[in-house]
């Protein structure tokens, strides 16, 4: 495979029994496959993944481009930008085909700072649902129903357009 961001060719890197690609010599940046980051998310993973985090970076990396990246695995592909959790502090780079993640220089180090175990970041996901996610379905529900009503209404004096008066 091929380096999505400065066109080297990527190793393999075995650690924790997971076979990672990685950008060895060239400008860091490291592969996973669907799933695979999960294992080295967290600070309590992070003393686990030193082989990913020690990687030998012989070039600078490249400026960041806002043009999408050709996913290494697919080639078809073009990986989008996304938030790597909740808490939309680190933007990475997703295949919508295979679901692999590739992570430029510095990014898997930011993104175990975020939690510190596995446990903290599922009350954190869901303290999101609970006071972000939730009211706004709440809310969206709420509206239906009123709509429902008016369109009720409207069918039942259908000369009348209720939803003129009402919003």
């Amino acid at each position: 495979m091929t380096c999505p961001s400065c066109s080297k060719s990527l190793q393999k890197l075995e650690t924790r029994g997971i076979e990672v690609d990685a950008c060895s010599g060239g400008c860091g940046g490291i592969w996973f496959d669907q799933r695979e980051l999960d294992a080295f998310d967290s600070a309590q993973e992070a003393a686990d993944a030193g082989a990913l985090i020690g990687l030998r970076i012989q070039a600078p990396p490249p400026a960041p481009s806002t043009e999408p990246r050709p996913c290494p695995k697919c080639v078809k592909y073009k990986m989008q930008k996304r938030f790597s959790c909740i808490k939309r502090a680190v933007e990475i780079d997703s295949c919508p085909g295979c679901g692999g993640i590739w992570l430029d220089p510095g990014e898997l180090i930011r993104i175990q700072a975020l939690w510190k175990t596995d446990a903290d970041r599922a009350r954190g996901v869901e303290e999101f649902f609970t006071n972000d996610i939730m009211p706004q379905f709440q809310a969206e529900r709420e509206r239906l129903q009123r709509e429902n009503v008016v369109a009720k209404i409207e069918r039942a004096i259908g000369f009348v357009r209720i939803s003129k008066f009402f919003k």
